[in-house]
């Protein structure tokens, strides 16, 4: 069972999602059981180890939150390294309905066509979109 926790997180920076789980498969029992030692960085979404926690893995972490999102706007420029961004982080998601929310440090926005792709592995907008949402 923590293989699988290991295999998630090792391709997604140290991160792994509750949701990412239940798709293994895993209880909600079993989840709570495997993530109490481990670092919460979002509701249902973890870091392993010790060290002290990196700015891509706040990236990574920050889409996690919901399958399917993607960093955008000012954390997609810093990670292209387009544009220096120390804030709060920003992601997108596909449809819906609702004006963008805001979750602590997290700024959820929604979009009908999600123009995505990756950097290094980690969901992001393409790199046009990004420069033109700056």
């Amino acid at each position: 069972m923590k293989d699988v926790l290991r295999r998630i997180a090792a391709g997604q920076a140290g991160c792994v999602a509750s949701w990412q789980l239940r798709r293994a498969d895993w209880s909600w029992d079993a989840i709570r059981h495997r993530t109490r030692d481990l670092r919460r960085l979002h509701d249902g979404v973890f870091v392993t180890g010790d060290a002290p926690v990196t700015r891509l893995q706040r990236w990574w972490a920050a889409t996690l939150t919901a399958p399917g999102s993607v960093l955008a706007f000012a954390s997609a420029g810093a990670a292209y390294e387009m544009r220096p961004w120390e804030g709060g982080f920003e992601v997108m998601v596909r449809e819906g309905s609702g004006a963008p929310r805001r979750y602590g440090p997290l700024l959820v926005c929604k979009a009908r066509i999600l123009h995505a792709t990756t950097l290094h592995g980690l969901p992001i907008t393409t790199p046009e979109r990004t420069l033109a949402d700056l």
